[in-house]
C-alpha cells in the first residue's frame, strides 16, 4: 500500500513537471484603478498629517 501511494506521487510529479507553465498576459493580472489608488494614497498621507498634527500638539 505504501509502496502503490510512493509510486503514485513520483508519478503525478513527473506528469506536473512536463506540464508548461501558463504565461500571464498584462490583462490577467490585477490591477486597481487610478481612482481606488488616489483614494488610498490620500488616506494614508490623510492620517499621517493627522498623527503629525497630533504629536505636535500633545508636546511629543
Amino acid at each position: 500500500m505504501l509502496r502503490e501511494k510512493v509510486y503514485e506521487h513520483s508519478n503525478n510529479t513527473i506528469i506536473s513537471k512536463q506540464r508548461p507553465r501558463e504565461v500571464f498576459t498584462p490583462e490577467d493580472e490585477a490591477s486597481i484603478g487610478p481612482w481606488l489608488l488616489a483614494l488610498f494614497i490620500s488616506v494614508v498621507c490623510g492620517s499621517i498629517i493627522f498623527q503629525i498634527i497630533q504629536n505636535i500638539r500633545m508636546g511629543m
